[in-house]
């Protein structure tokens, strides 16, 4: 270099130094030298480009960088403002926009000899230019098309005005828009701008024959676009587009709830290479119109909305109103107005005021102001004016409005003109007022309406600070809570309210009263309003509260004396065996005392000679049906004590308690209403069918007292499952069937749960139950291997379930009971009568000797065997008693079944701990007390199983 001619080393060195990118291209060739600003514009041709020729080095601007030589070695500078150019440096073409100045290189003797150039590249400032434009442009069409739809009212007059803006502003063939089908496919062209030259493409069309392309895209929410359908689609698919004269496309989809709605779609008739920036207008001018069409479709209800709502007032028979967020009245309906006589004028505004009377007024815009300042619902009663002049008592009632943000809106409200209630109230008021106690009625919502003067003048609070919530200040503080929740919950259940609570007299003292209130009710049973009394009980209360002190004394002198026999566990034990043991035995002399009253003084009249027939036949029936209930009596408690003697079988439940729960619904009236949840699975036990009966109908009624004859009784068997633990017992895992009776009514308190099977307890009114109808449910269960559970909820009502072991299935017992048409008189048979007690001996063998049988009696088993020897052959059947001294009748009767089995045998017993511990003896059995047609009907039909003499021989 520094052997180079002084102007061309000096060209170099400022090239080289230059921040700006400068390049020399040297004769005819356009040798290159450049500086590191030209290099960095070269990208990957540096360094090849390095002292290469300027044609071969840019091969795709030949044509240019050719008359750039041509120009510099001719003398002439050339300069490019903003020059668009092709450049490859990256490896592919990309456009470019730079700033070129040329200027001729001269040697010494001034003859050109290359060409020293200056490169700027302004392509990020031509494209934010051009974006800037476009975006300016952009906007400008946005605000004009915004401004042309701004007025329209309907969806047509917004997408007509749209769709001819935006084919006007991007120069397009058309521009429509569709409304899709239900089916998915289907859609309606309702609209479409198109040019002069461009069909219309309005009518109905398939998405699928547009190809699979736009049914994806379309569907899946994505914009179809399409530059070429020819070149980039199937040509069947393209078909259907060029048969509508489209070349080029951009559809924009609307899904609403995850399906197509709606399409806008613009249109080139000639392929066209889409930009980014028609897309993101499109796009954006899409999402405007559906906005727009929104807002006027919600405009447009909102209208017909209000309309309806105007209309609705206007023929409501009260007068109503509405206020903005501000408290000034917007509207009032027609009846308003009739009724004042105000004009529209007058009444918006706070003018409505204007209707009150002046002793009003003043309050009344105090109430609606303060109610108004804090969102607040408010009632209000003033004196309004009517249009004659006369003023009629008013009540103004009012709810805050609010928005979909939860925003004020302001009131809706109704007055409704109660001048002949508030006359009505007047005279109550006198008759209330000579009522000991304050009197109150309330509305459905619990909100009083109503307090007599007696209230006024015990608390000194006025009406006005009293109604409708105020009364509440006048309730001691500790007893406020408890207050709330007890007249919430009578509401809520429409059922009587009632508490002892204490009430601040005008001096500051408190009294305890107690409060009670009923609903009243329309026809249809609806709670129309609450009427109340409170009751002055604080002398009562006194005296409880001394009674309590007296209590808490002498429990504390019982716990002390508790304390120190704790060490007597057993005796105490004992004692209380004992008073259960009392209990039990004074419910039965009580309950026989009773029955005995009615035998002995029927008995008594019967001995009567003069006694009429007709009477004496009612004593004999009194006497009768008496030992009937004292034979029920003794069986409940045999049961209750699992002492009863069963006569157990197997038998399907499933279909037993299918035929009990027909017989429920006459137990337990017309109002309620018996369910059986009954499987038609098969469903074995093994248990008393009549004491299954009789344990079903006692829980039944139960129920039916529970509900106060009206609610619903769920009779549910589920099989198979295991025993629960009941009352600290084992459960047991071998299967058991259940059945459940489910009731709706009041349930048991929770304290009394561990008590209801105790014999003669009961929660019942005085003659309303023995308190035996669990105890036996509860004796049966045990007696026949189960158990009986409950559970209940106070208020919502009680679940008995019984459990009875289940067996697999086995021939069904079917001996029938002895029929009514048997005789019970004999033809002569001999029977052995076995009876220790000599009354009952005595009498049985003159009842059968009267019916026609030969009868001997014996006093003990022993003496019996003795009688009949080895054979019986002197007897027909043996009757025998079960409890006897020595050996008793069962152990004989298993005897005589071991050495003489042809001789049948009838048991008698009213109690046998053998028995009840073992049912499956084979023994017919009679229980005592016993008729005498019953017996003779059983002795008829055990005899008849005697074989012949002939048979007991072969």
């Amino acid at each position: 270099m520094a052997a180079w001619p002084g102007p061309i080393r000096t060209i170099v060195q400022t090239l080289l130094l230059s921040p700006v990118p400068m390049v020399a291209a040297w004769g005819r060739e356009g040798i290159l030298v450049y500086n590191q600003g030209y290099a960095e514009v070269c990208g990957p041709r540096h360094p090849r480009a390095l002292g290469g020729q300027l044609l071969e080095i840019w091969p795709e601007a030949r044509a240019f960088n050719a008359h750039v030589i041509e120009s510099g070695l001719a003398g002439r500078p050339l300069s490019f403002h903003a020059q668009e150019l092709e450049h490859w440096r990256l490896g592919r073409p990309e456009k470019v926009w730079m700033d070129l100045e040329y200027t001729p290189i001269l040697d010494e003797g001034g003859t050109p000899m290359g060409v020293l150039g200056s490169v700027i590249d302004i392509t990020a400032r031509v494209l934010g230019e051009r974006r800037m434009a476009a975006s300016e442009s952009r906007l400008r069409f946005l605000d004009r098309l915004a401004q042309a739809t701004a007025d329209a009212r309907d969806a047509d007059a917004v997408l007509s005005t749209t769709t001819r803006l935006v084919a006007e502003h991007l120069g397009l063939s058309n521009c429509a828009y569709a409304d899709m089908d239900p089916d998915g496919d289907g859609f309606t062209i309702r609209g479409n701008w198109h040019a002069p030259d461009a069909p219309s493409i309005l009518g109905h069309y398939s998405l699928a024959a547009f190809g699979r392309l736009a049914v994806g895209e379309l569907n899946a929410g994505r914009p179809l676009v399409i530059n070429d359908n020819l070149a980039e689609i199937a040509l069947h698919e393209a078909k259907t587009f060029q048969d509508i004269g489209i070349a080029a496309t951009i559809c924009m989809p609307l899904v609403k709830d995850g399906r197509l709605a709606a399409l806008m779609a613009i249109h080139h008739a000639q392929p066209h290479h889409w930009t980014e920036e028609e897309l993101g207008l499109i796009r954006e001018v899409t999402e405007r119109c559906w906005a727009h069409i929104e807002r006027v479709g919600a405009e447009a209800r909102l209208r017909e909305s209000e309309t309806r709502f105007r209309a609705m007032a206007d023929d409501a028979p009260v007068m109503t109103w509405m206020t903005d967020a501000s408290g000034a009245c917007i509207y009032l309906n027609r009846r308003w107005y009739e009724f004042t006589g105000q004009t529209e004028a007058e009444g918006l505004g706070l003018g409505w005021l204007d209707a009150a009377h002046p002793d009003d007024r003043e309050r009344s815009e105090q109430v609606f102001l303060t109610a108004n300042a804090g969102r607040e619902p408010f009632r209000l009663e003033y004196r309004l004016r009517r249009k004659d002049g006369a003023y009629r008592w008013a009540l103004d009632a009012a709810s805050p409005r609010t928005g979909a943000h939860g925003e004020h809106l302001g009131y809706f409200g109704s007055v409704i003109d109660i001048d002949e209630r508030r006359e009505a109230e007047a005279r109550l008021r006198t008759l209330t007022n000579v009522v000991p106690a304050f009197v109150w009625f309330a509305s459905p919502d619990g909100r009083l309406h109503f307090l007599n003067d007696r209230w006024c003048a015990y608390t000194g609070l006025t009406l006005e600070q009293s109604l409708p919530d105020g009364w509440t200040d006048a309730v001691h503080p500790d007893d406020r809570a408890r207050t709330a929740a007890i007249w919430s919950d009578a509401r809520e259940r429409g059922v009587t309210y009632e508490i002892e609570v204490r009430y601040r007299r005008h001096d500051g003292a408190y009294r305890w009263y107690v409060a009670r209130a009923e609903p009243l009710r329309d026809p249809g049973g609806v709670i129309t309003t609450w009427f109340g009394t409170s009751t002055d009980i604080h002398d009562r209360k006194g005296v409880e509260e001394r009674l309590r002190e007296l209590n808490e004394t002498l429990e504390s002198r019982v716990a002390e004396r508790t304390s120190e026999l704790l060490t007597a566990e057993e005796a105490l034990r004992q004692s209380q065996k004992m008073e259960a043991v009392g209990q039990l035995t004074g419910g039965v002399a009580h309950d026989f005392n009773n029955l005995l009253t009615i035998i002995r003084s029927s008995v008594d009249f019967l001995r009567r000679p003069e006694l009429p027939e007709a009477r004496k036949a009612r004593y004999l029936d009194a006497v009768s049906d008496t030992v009937d209930r004292a034979a029920k009596l003794t069986g409940q408690l045999l049961a209750f004590a699992r002492r009863q003697t069963l006569a157990p079988q197997v038998f399907n439940i499933g279909e037993k308690l299918r035929a009990v729960a027909d017989l429920l619904d006459t137990v337990t009236g017309a109002r309620i209403q018996v369910v059986a949840e009954i499987p038609d699975s098969l469903c074995f036990v093994r248990a008393d069918l009549s004491q299954f009966d009789t344990a079903l109908v006692n829980m039944a009624v139960n129920a039916r007292d529970a509900m106060d004859g009206e609610g619903a009784l769920t009779l549910r068997l589920t099989c198979g499952g295991a025993l629960p633990p009941i009352r600290d017992h084992a459960g047991s895992t071998q299967p058991f069937a259940a059945i459940a009776l489910i009731d709706t009514g009041t349930g048991i308190a929770p304290e009394m749960l561990e008590r209801i099977f105790e014999p003669f307890f009961t929660t019942k009114e005085v003659g309303r139950g023995t308190g035996l109808g669990l105890s036996q449910v509860f004796g049966f269960a045990k007696q026949s291997g189960g158990d009986i559970a409950v559970s209940s909820v106070v208020g919502e009502g009680t679940t008995f379930t019984l459990y009875l072991p289940q067996v697999a299935a086995e021939a069904l017992d079917r001996e029938e009971a002895v029929e009514a048409t048997v005789s019970p008189v004999g033809m002569g048979q001999r029977v052995l009568v076995v009876e220790d007690n000599v009354e009952v001996g005595t009498f049985a063998t003159q009842i059968l000797e009267d019916l026609g049988y030969e009868t001997t009696w014996a006093a003990t088993a022993e003496e019996a065997l003795d009688r009949l020897g080895s054979e019986g052959a002197d007897f027909d059947v043996v009757f025998s008693d079960v409890v006897m001294p020595g050996m008793g009748g069962l152990a004989l009767a298993r005897e005589m079944r071991r050495r003489m089995p042809h001789i049948p045998v009838l048991l008698a017993s009213g109690y046998s701990h053998v028995l009840a511990q073992d049912d499956q003896h084979g023994f017919k059995l009679v229980h005592k007390p016993y008729s005498a047609e019953q017996l003779g009907r059983l002795l008829r039909q055990v005899a008849s199983r005697r074989p012949e003499r002939s048979e007991r021989y072969t």
